[in-house]
């Protein structure tokens, strides 16, 4: 037996297919021997080769079949409750570090709280809407070891709630579709960067929230493949996955909420869903599905691949998890109760439906039996059921809906079946409101759709939102246009016009139009104003010269560079100092006039230290230069007088440098990809900005006077823009920002303001408060848009 060192070093291990392999490890024991390790993604045939000092073994290369994982139930997680508690429907689970474990009982409107041997620690106040009740508790994840954030689905709102002290720390949400308000949160989740994501059931979406329950944005609600009924979303690798539980489907968005990917369709087949509900990804990058409606649990690999499932029953199962330990829980959903909960009038229908339905069978078994006396003897009991229905009212505000009860025949003793019929919602009589209002180009236009019957009353039909359609010409110059019903019965009609000019809306109900339709309506240039000031707090005696550069992560923390004061400044979101760095010079964390900054994750930014020709990477929260590269020169890694970088989507370092007329893109460690700009005609001159979108990189070439855009190589595509003060003509133009909206802003420096454009470069509106010298435009998190004034020291806000 061979005991030579390092022996583990001369060792290859190679599996193939390599692509559907992971982990592949060889480790030395102390015996002299090796252990090779792998894990193979999916089910399958797979090649495995060993060789020693590049010799292959004799026995090489040799097949393996890796089989379907087989998930079996090895226990049970024994839960010792307090005296007279008796939990109804578990729901959501979560465990800390500790293996403290708490419990979602969403029939019992309460939460519990056991310790690692399942002893009962605490208990919660039950239902109601007060804070510290619940009303049907769902999903719920531990933001720190001591507070769990729990989704308290009927009172639409998210409970943040310390395990220790039984006290809700904050609570947020209400009943609504705008950012910050939800639609029946079923699950909560804390993601790597500690912001909160809710999956809104009955929104039909997910919203990505900061660690405050501040809104940051919201996906999955528009398009062609919008979620329906989603109960579940986990983020893995930057990817949002979700259950999307109405489609019977898992959906893969990207960090901006695009979809990627889907896998899956309805049915009990491998690979299929009925009703996909909870998801864990596990140490081996196995995706875990809980697929209530099939009683099992299913494993993928993360591209969507079936690799494995369940062989035990698992009734309804709705959350899963890894413990501290390792192990996977499953909670197991009682299939004898209700699966949601009934939160308006078409669901209490249902639910009425339902409970007449288990009456008729009730007394469909009750006139089946052979013995007058078991008749007898139940007979109360039926008596009983019906008098419960008796006060079963049709809710109110339903009123153009009614039950019919369809008696098919006697002779075989089949009572029939219920049926629901609703008066439909009729052109002729519906009507448009809100038409009236001043429309602006690139805003968000709204108005009501009000559906009436044929008699004149409110049509609560269901799901009539699918049957509206909104059409606007001409159509290449909208976007965003959707129809949302709203809780009132009214609907909801939006769409984002691009540019300014005329446009015919026209409303179909069930492919009829309105009587009123098509209608013109005129949509003006927009007209940015300012609506408020950022409140920095400085260090006493200290004061900005020149406001350079500004960036806000999704906390909402800003850093801020001064120019002329060679200093970085670090503000929380209420605009409270927290640090200040820097100081002329050319040492590592010194600046010389430092310019733009942009966020390379959510502790660290990067500094155009434009002259000292380098890029610093500084983390705010120790105060410390995590890394710094680039000098003066004109080579690629080199660089001249950096005024601007920024990162795009692919995390590759983009950098604007006004001294050698470029840009260069750069990789996240600050080596050279390519450069751009600086050849042919239309070669740039003092460019003063470069943003990243929809794959084209928009450059403000401040020496030109106009905007250039470039494909993802650096061929120039178009440009727009000369010098002068005109509505679409520019003086020096600097910073760029590309809206929720797809409207381009740009600083134009020179005339002291900020013009509005369409991505393809149409002039579509602009600021009407002078803004002395703007450099530098951002987003917060929020959604406010922010403009740096050179010459006045100050950010202004603007809408």
């Amino acid at each position: 037996m061979s005991n030579q060192a390092g022996l583990r070093g001369r060792v290859e291990l190679l599996i193939k297919p390599v692509k559907d392999t992971t982990d592949v490890i060889v480790e030395e024991k102390e015996d002299g021997n090796l252990r090779l390790k792998f894990t193979p993604k999916v089910a399958g045939a797979y090649s495995i080769e060993v060789k020693i000092n590049g010799d292959r073994l004799p026995t090489c290369p040799k097949t393996v079949q890796a089989k379907e994982r087989e998930l079996v139930v090895v226990g049970e997680l024994k839960l010792k409750f307090s005296p007279g508690d008796k939990p109804v429907n578990f729901y959501g689970i979560a465990v800390n570090t500790n293996g403290t474990i708490v419990l979602t009982d969403n029939y019992g409107h309460c939460i519990y709280v056991f310790d690692k041997n399942g002893n009962c620690l605490r208990k919660s106040r039950g239902e109601g809407s007060n804070r510290g009740q619940f009303w049907y508790p769902n999903g719920i994840s531990f933001l720190n070891d001591d507070e769990v954030l729990i989704a308290d689905n009927g009172n639409n709102r998210i409970q943040r709630l310390n395990i220790q002290t039984g006290t809700v720390v904050k609570s947020f949400g209400k009943k609504g579709r705008e950012k910050g308000e939800f639609g029946n949160p079923i699950d909560v989740t804390v993601d790597n960067k500690e912001r909160i994501v809710v999956t809104e059931w009955g929104n039909g979406r997910i919203q990505v929230m900061s660690k405050e329950g501040e809104s940051i944005f919201t996906f999955g609600d528009k398009g062609p493949e919008k979620l329906d009924g989603p109960t579940c979303c986990i983020l893995k690798k930057n990817m949002f996955l979700v259950s999307d539980g109405g489609n019977s489907c898992i959906k893969a968005f990207d960090q901006s909420g695009t979809l990627l990917y889907k896998f899956g369709k309805q049915g009990y087949q491998d690979g299929k869903f009925k009703a996909p509900y909870g998801l864990l990804v596990d140490s081996y990058n196995n995706l875990l599905v809980c697929d209530l409606g099939n009683n099992l649990v299913q494993q993928f690999s993360l591209d969507g691949r079936f690799t494995g499932k369940s062989i035990t029953r698992l009734s309804q199962p709705t959350a899963i998890l890894t413990a501290a330990d390792g192990r996977i829980l499953v909670t197991s959903y009682d299939e004898k109760k209700l699966m949601e909960r009934v939160t308006s009038a078409k669901q209490e229908l249902k639910s009425l439906i339902k409970r007449i339905n288990l009456a008729a069978e009730f007394a469909e078994n009750l006139v089946q039996r052979r013995s007058a006396a078991g008749i007898i003897q139940n007979k109360h009991i039926l008596r009983q059921k019906l008098e419960e229905l008796r006060g079963v009212q049709v809710p109110k505000h339903h009123q153009a809906t009614f039950v019919k009860f369809a008696a098919v025949s006697q002779h075989n003793f089949k009572l029939g079946s219920i049926q629901v019929s609703e008066k439909p919602a009729i052109a002729a009589k519906s009507t448009l409101e809100g038409l009236e209002k001043t429309f602006q180009a690139g805003v968000e236009a709204k108005f009501t759709l009000c559906p009436q019957t044929s008699g004149g009353e409110v049509s609560n039909f269901a799901d009539l939102e699918d049957q509206v359609e909104l059409l606007i010409t001409p159509a290449k110059d909208v976007t965003n246009v959707t129809v949302d019903e709203e809780c009132d019965g009214n609907v909801r009609l939006k769409f984002t016009p691009k540019v300014p000019g005329a446009y015919s809306i026209e409303v179909r109900i069930n492919g009829d139009k309105l009587p009123t339709c098509p209608m013109t309506v005129q949509v003006k240039e927009r007209e940015l104003v300012v609506v408020g000031e950022l409140k920095l707090q400085l260090f006493p005696g200290d004061t900005i010269e020149r406001l350079s550069g500004i960036a806000v992560n999704t906390e909402g923390q800003i850093v801020v560079a001064d120019a002329f004061g060679h200093y970085v400044y670090v503000f929380d979101k209420n605009g409270n100092r927290l640090r200040k760095t820097g100081g002329e010079g050319s040492n590592t964390g010194q600046f010389w006039y430092p310019n733009r900054i942009s966020f390379l994750n959510e502790n660290e930014v990067l500094i155009a230290d434009c002259g000292n020709s380098r890029i610093q990477r500084f983390n705010f929260q120790t105060g410390t230069v995590v890394k710094s590269f680039g000098k003066f020169g004109e080579e690629k890694g080199e660089l001249n007088n950096p005024v601007d970088v920024t990162v795009d989507d692919k995390e590759r370092i983009v950098v604007t440098e006004w001294g050698n007329n470029r840009i260069q893109v750069m990789s996240k460690e600050g080596e050279s990809i390519f450069t751009f700009g600086d050849n042919g005609p239309e070669k740039l001159q003092y460019p003063n900005c470069c943003i990243l979108n929809k794959n084209i990189f928009l450059v403000s070439d401040g020496g030109n006077h106009c905007i250039k855009a470039f494909d993802p190589s650096g061929t120039l595509l178009y440009k727009f823009g000369k010098e002068g003060n005109q509505d679409g003509q520019f003086t020096t133009p600097y910073g760029l920002l590309v809206d929720g909206s797809n409207n381009l802003l740009v600083c134009d420096s020179g005339n002291s303001r900020v013009q509005q454009f369409s991505l393809d470069g149409r002039f579509t509106g602009k600021s009407i408060t002078h803004l002395s010298k703007p450099k530098v435009i951002t987003k917060a998190p929020d959604g406010r848009i922010l403009v740096s004034s050179h010459n006045d020291k100050k950010v202004y806000i603007l809408k």
